[in-house]
Parts: C-alpha cells; structure tokens; sequence
C-alpha cells in the first residue's frame, strides 16, 4: 500500500507554522466559505476534511486549534508521481457533522510546480457534486482499494479508506522509520502471521545499570481518523520471555510536543496509558498471549473525555480506560515498539498485517 504522508496543513493554524513553507510539488488551496455560511456557523468549524482521489485516493481530517477564518490557505504535498487529483473539503463540527463543503474540478498537476486552487465551500451540501450522508473521513469513490495500492497480502482486503501494512517487501518501506539502542528492526520472512514476511523487533541482553534499551518502528499514517474514534488492529506474536514492561503500540501526536497514548505490556498483562494531558495508566486483567500469533484490536475514541479498550483474538477485555485523548495537536504517528530494562535478556516481538481505520475491522487477514 502506498502510505501518503506527505504534508498537509493549513497555513498559520496546522503543521505549516505562521508562514508558508517553501513551495514546490504541491497544490496550494484556498478555501472559502460563501455567504451561506454565516458566522455562528463558521464558529464551530472545528476540523477541515480532505477527500481526495484521482491518482492519489486518501481522507485526512485537519483539526483546527483556533477559530475558522473565511478564507483558509492549505498547502498539500502529493506523491511526486501523482498528475491527476481531485479534492473535495467538508468543513466539520466537534461531533463530526458536515456544516459545508465543496469540490475541484480534476486538478492537472505538472512535476515541480505547485498549483493554485480555488475551492468555495457551501451550506449547500449537494453543490459539491458528492454524497456526504454518512461521511466518516474513510469513504472515497470505491469500494475496495485497488490491488496495486494495497499493499503485500492485504493487497484484496485493505479497506477503503484504511492504513494498511503487511510488511511484505524484502526489507522496511520507506515510509517506516525505524530505531535501535542495542536491538534491531528488520524484515523477517521466517516468522509471520500471513504473507511473505512479518517486521521483527528485537532488544539484547541489557547488562546492570543500563538504561532503558527500544527497538522502535515508526510511520506518519494517513489518520483520516477522527474526528470522533478509530481502530488500530494488528497480529503480535511476543517470544518468551516476557519483558516486564513495554511499551507495544503507541500513537502519538504528529507534532510537539508529541504525547501519546500508548497499549503496553505490564507484567505479563495488557495496559492502557493516556498521556496526553495528566498522565493516566490502566492494567488489564487479560495475560498477554505467548509464543503464538495473536490479534489485538485497540479501539480509541477521541475527546475530552475520550476513552480507550482493546479486543483479543474477537473478544472484548474488560476494562476502559477514560481520559483526556485529544487536546494538543492532532495524533498523526503509529508507533510499534519493544523495551527492555536493566539485567533483562533479550527480547522478541512480531507484527504483521497491521490496520488503522474508523470501523472495526476484525481478526480477518
């Protein structure tokens, strides 16, 4: 699956800074509300939404840390190899309600030049020329993503609007960053849930009075996600021994100061840490599984109060953890991580078929 992290934000509020960025390959937006919108309404703007598709197809929410203005500036940064694409924007409330949208024309774009687009956003939501009823940042114009996208053996079932990694290519993607103190990351087709290959994280012998060693494997994901909750789905296979604690899937804030809430291993068990504001820990009562495949589904709802709970193997754990999941810049990094502390031997964790979307996708492949 192509990953598409490229930049978007919109200029002076998310990502750009208080001034443009450097052009180049890119189109930059100017989105304005018509007189439709009047300015109750253009007060609870909270998000702008970007549905593209065309050679590029993604769904990206922009949370907004200040008030709508009526003529937003946004700035994308497509695949270099892109030369088609369409964007249509909804502007949208806390609860995720399309209060207006609107849509391009098919946009030409030329390699090293940024194009300039001019898009009017309207209360009348038929105007735009798209079905916005049910809209959840993940539905674009299939119903399936094509093979080519989607990506090793998730290639046919990869949803439509989804970050999808199979981990199937001899060796780490680019669009993964990955990360050792005394460990490794590294493609390993000896051990897999499905497919080719699954990605090994592994830590050595920490020797007495050593800090804290990680293998950590990184990616900006496309989080089309929330304006209200999303699913991380992922098949882990822990080795035995289990470390005593351990961070294992941790999503964090795609700018400083880069909190996170984090699903970890705490003595031998599954928990739950919110540290986006006060800092906040919940332990499960299910064991962490051993030396076999095992699916997790980390279901995460966004908000003040949010909450986080997780699923094994289709069933429900009992326990949620409430908190604080979105003050602070919007989460926009997937994290896949293994820890060992002082006098521990070494460690190993697998991953394979790794999914973040809106719905629950299930333990299928």
């Amino acid at each position: 699956m192509r990953q598409y992290h490229a930049l978007l934000c919109l200029i002076g509020a998310i990502g750009c800074g208080p001034s443009p960025p450097q052009l180049g390959f890119g189109v930059a937006t100017t989105l304005s509300f018509d007189d439709s919108i009047d300015d109750a309404t253009l007060a609870s703007v909270a998000s702008i939404g970007f549905h593209a598709s065309g050679d590029e197809r993604f769904d990206q929410a922009v949370r907004l840390t200040r008030s709508a203005e009526r003529h937003e500036s946004t700035l994308y940064r497509p695949e270099q190899a892109t030369r088609r694409l369409t964007l249509a924007i909804t502007a949208d409330d806390v609860s995720g309600n399309v209060l207006a949208s609107g849509r391009s024309a098919e946009i030409a774009l030329v390699a090293g030049e940024t194009t300039a687009l001019d898009i009017r956003l309207s209360r009348e939501l038929g105007d735009s020329g798209v079905d916005f009823a049910g809209l959840d940042l993940v539905e674009v114009d299939s119903t399936a993503v094509d093979a080519a996208d989607a990506g090793g053996d998730l290639a046919p079932t990869c949803p439509a609007g989804a970050f999808c990694e199979g981990f199937d290519q001899p060796s780490i993607a680019p669009t993964w960053a990955s990360m050792a103190t005394l460990g490794s990351v590294t493609v390993d087709p000896t051990n897999k849930h499905a497919g080719s290959s699954a990605i090994h994280l592994h830590t050595d012998a920490v020797p007495a009075g050593t800090p804290w060693l990680y293998s950590i494997l990184d990616t900006s994901v496309p989080f089309s996600l929330p304006r209200t909750d999303f699913w991380v789905r992922a098949w882990v296979y822990f080795a035995s021994p289990l470390p005593p604690l351990s961070a294992m899937i941790v999503v964090l804030q795609g700018q400083a100061p880069f909190t996170q809430l984090e699903l970890n291993l705490d003595n031998g068990k599954f928990g739950l840490l919110d540290g986006i504001a006060t800092p906040d820990v919940a332990v499960l009562t299910s064991p962490m599984p051993v030396d076999r495949w095992f699916c997790v589904e980390w279901h995460i709802v966004v908000g003040n109060p949010g909450s986080m709970n997780i699923a094994i193997d289709n069933i429900n754990v009992p326990g949620t953890l409430i908190g604080d999941t979105m003050s602070g810049p919007a989460l926009g990094i997937l994290r896949l991580a293994l820890a060992s502390g002082a006098n521990e031997p070494p460690h190993n964790v697998w991953f394979d078929n790794v999914v973040v979307h809106s719905i629950r996708v299930g333990c299928g492949p």
